[in-house]
């Protein structure tokens, strides 16, 4: 007869041993999106404090507003998403206005070598 080695079991879970100490292995489905779930949502606050943080300069702050809501910051003077943009990045709207006005001299926005107008949208199939 051949004797197994006594396994160690775990004090606060009595039905399953320790489990030796191992690179992470995810079990289930469950595990990976719960790990996937916390990576985001580091990412997300990381982005949110990079947003606020007066050591970065307006541009930065806007361009992280933009990337954590994915949506870009308007060219209209007046548009109403410039009061969320002021109040997520802690900046002024006279901060944002010049940051509209220097991305306004740079001229439209391109994707896919297209020219882009961001106040009005208009899908490809119904442009003229």
């Amino acid at each position: 007869m051949t004797l197994l080695p006594e396994k160690r079991m775990n004090p606060t879970s009595p039905k399953f041993p320790e489990r030796d100490a191992a690179p992470l292995k995810l079990d289930t489905f469950a595990d990976r999106l719960r790990i996937e779930q916390e990576v985001r949502e580091s990412r997300r606050e990381r982005q949110r404090a990079e947003q606020c943080n007066t050591a970065n300069t307006p541009e930065r702050r806007i361009r992280e507003w933009e990337e954590l809501h994915a949506l870009h910051l308007p060219l209209e003077p007046s548009h109403p998403l410039l009061f969320a943009v002021a109040n997520g990045t802690r900046l002024s709207i006279a901060q944002i206005r010049v940051e509209q006005s220097a991305r306004a001299a740079l001229g439209p926005r391109r994707i896919d070598n297209e020219a882009v107008d961001l106040n009005v949208y208009t899908p490809k199939h119904c442009a003229p």
